[in-house]
């Protein structure tokens, strides 16, 4: 996400989410450069969910 998308006060962080697949991409700003400058970081929703889950869930327990 570029300019003029962009908001020129303020862009902090730029978010881009597809629903359908839980992909999203995550920019931050650094230093006096918008978020919208910076280079974009690939997440999936669910397989965050899934990791947290396995980390959270106490040994023996299966998910429901």
């Amino acid at each position: 996400m570029k300019r003029p998308v962009a908001f020129r006060s303020g862009n902090l962080q730029s978010v881009l989410f597809a629903l359908r697949t839980l992909d999203f991409r995550v920019a931050n700003a650094r230093g006096p450069s918008p978020a919208c400058d910076q280079p974009y970081t690939h997440y999936n929703l669910s397989a965050l969910l899934h990791a947290h889950a396995k980390v959270r869930r106490p040994a023996g327990i299966r998910a429901g």
